[in-house]
């Protein structure tokens, strides 16, 4: 079930952004026509933040640009609504929009321009969020800030992690755990986790593939 099939998205037909390889996957899980791009994906997130284009679909891989564009995306007011994992080509792809997640609150806000998202949850597919926080270089830092999500029964799919680009001591970590941001019993479990470690940012959440 693709993202648009859950989610009430206000102007379908709004404009897409991604590189050639991903027009066929736009087709065929979203049923949306991209321009292509000939930014890279931090200047695409760019481009969506400033509302020239509606969508974005970006590729994640295994290589070094990928930090950077998680980096880029807590800068920016663009969410994740939807991916698709591509086995063939080991990457996994983001669509974004316009709008951000507020860290105390979980709540949506949403851009009101046209070919913007309005995210209403619940809905009825499976969900996953995909957060990004920081920990300390400290034994046992990672296992005390997944406590919450254990604690309370919430599955983390997957897990990322690398240098902080401020202190390579330290790490930024990327999660994908089960469920919607806003909904119980993850809205708890990321509420005291952002107690424990602070500004945790939620990149999206979406249906889950």
């Amino acid at each position: 079930m693709s993202g648009f099939d859950s989610l009430c998205l206000e102007g379908r037909a709004g404009t897409v952004r991604g590189d050639t390889a991903s027009a066929g996957i736009l087709r065929s899980q979203w049923n949306l026509a991209a321009e292509p791009a000939s930014e890279t994906p931090t200047q695409l997130l760019d481009v969506l933040d400033s509302g020239r284009i509606d969508y974005a679909l970006i590729g994640l891989g295994d290589d070094d640009r990928t930090p950077h564009i998680y980096e880029a995306m807590t800068r920016h007011h663009v969410t994740t609504i939807g991916e698709y994992l591509d086995p063939d080509r080991g990457r996994r792809y983001l669509l974004l929009t316009r709008g951000r997640w507020e860290p105390d609150s979980l709540e949506f806000v949403g851009d009101r321009s046209a070919g913007s998202l309005r995210l209403d949850l619940p809905v009825l597919a499976p969900g996953k969020t995909s957060i990004i926080f920081q920990l300390p270089d400290r034994p046992g830092a990672l296992v005390r800030a997944l406590g919450p999500m254990s604690r309370r029964h919430v599955n983390v799919s997957n897990l990322e992690m690398y240098p902080a680009a401020e202190d390579p001591r330290e790490r930024r970590i990327v999660a994908d755990v089960e469920g919607y941001a806003n909904q119980s019993p993850l809205r708890e479990a990321l509420t005291e986790l952002n107690r424990l470690v602070g500004d945790v940012h939620v990149l999206g959440a979406y249906p889950a593939g």
